[in-house]
């Protein structure tokens, strides 16, 4: 096969953001805040595009929003934010087909960033069924370094003429980019709240972006 598509999961084969938001408006609502949406933009800056685990910069900012909670609670609010976020995920419609279609002429990787328990990330992938589509699945900070060693060792494993990396984070995308650029970057907006609100918007300009996932079986020919 001389095409790998590389997948990130997390807003590409799994829309798991809409247990974030239940959390959050909980929490809110628990803790008398006017307006849910700061703790989701603290999400997107600080995890979705940072990488940094909930247990380094919760505290910092509900130390900030003038929220004191006991070390017992803080726990427990770490393992109400990921049952939620694993119940409510579910598929990106129409992806399974994308993925049996490429898989016919494309060796097909995901590589995407670690939770915040070791192991979590492979497990919610096992549970989103969809790991037999994959040649090779590498979190990053687990399995290798960084998502640059991740997708330098899948490059050099062999002569690929076209590379397609397809993540809904441009901050990936930039960073990658940067040591690659002549990957083809896919930026995949799937998900309504992350196209549509202001706080994440970025200056990045990606080669092309998607809003369904069957667009790709038109910019990854067989």
């Amino acid at each position: 096969m001389n095409t790998l598509v590389i997948f990130d999961f997390d807003g590409v084969i799994v829309n798991s953001y809409k247990g974030v938001q239940v959390f959050y408006n909980q929490f809110a609502k628990e803790n008398k805040l006017i307006d849910p949406n700061i703790l989701m933009y603290y999400e997107i800056l600080y995890y979705e595009a940072l990488g940094q685990p909930h247990y380094i910069w919760w505290p910092r900012v509900l130390k900030m929003l003038d929220i004191s909670l006991r070390e017992e609670v803080l726990d427990q609010l770490f393992i109400d934010y990921w049952y939620l976020r694993i119940k409510y995920s579910k598929l990106i419609e129409g992806i399974v087909k994308v993925l049996v279609k490429l898989r016919e002429y494309s060796a097909l990787v995901i590589i995407c960033g670690s939770d915040d328990i070791i192991g979590l990330k492979k497990l919610r992938i096992e549970l989103a069924n969809v790991a037999d589509f994959f040649n090779r699945i590498i979190v990053a900070g687990e399995d290798m370094d960084d998502y640059i060693n991740a997708v330098s060792t899948i490059m050099s494993s062999s002569a690929y003429n076209k590379v397609y990396i397809i993540n809904d984070k441009p901050e990936v995308l930039m960073y990658i980019k940067s040591y690659f650029p002549k990957i083809k970057a896919i930026l995949a907006q799937f998900i309504d709240y992350f196209i549509d609100t202001v706080i994440y918007k970025h200056p990045f300009q990606p080669d092309i972006i998607v809003r369904n996932p069957s667009e790709l079986l038109k910019i990854i020919p067989g």
